[in-house]
């Protein structure tokens, strides 16, 4: 039972900060951040296309480990059905 609790709260967090990662790079809020919290030479290069690509690349790893644990979860789940 704990296992299963660990695992979909794994899926949890991957998923959830995939979807943040994949997404705010590119919307307002990551340029009023950035302008408000960084250095001004250091603002203009977390702006730029590719850091934000790579922000974005980072986030859909992360949603490909979500689905990886979502399949572990429903591995688990059918196993389960099929022992009893």
């Amino acid at each position: 039972m704990i296992a299963r609790i660990q695992t979909a709260m794994t899926l949890y967090v991957f998923g959830a900060l995939g979807l943040f990662l994949v997404a705010v790079p590119w919307t307002s809020v990551w340029d009023q951040v950035t302008v408000a919290l960084l250095p001004k030479a250091l603002g203009g290069w977390i702006r730029s296309g590719w850091a934000r690509g790579a922000v974005s690349g980072l986030g859909a790893l992360d949603l490909v480990a979500a689905a990886r644990e979502a399949r572990a979860l429903w591995r688990g789940a059918r196993r389960r059905g099929e022992g009893s």
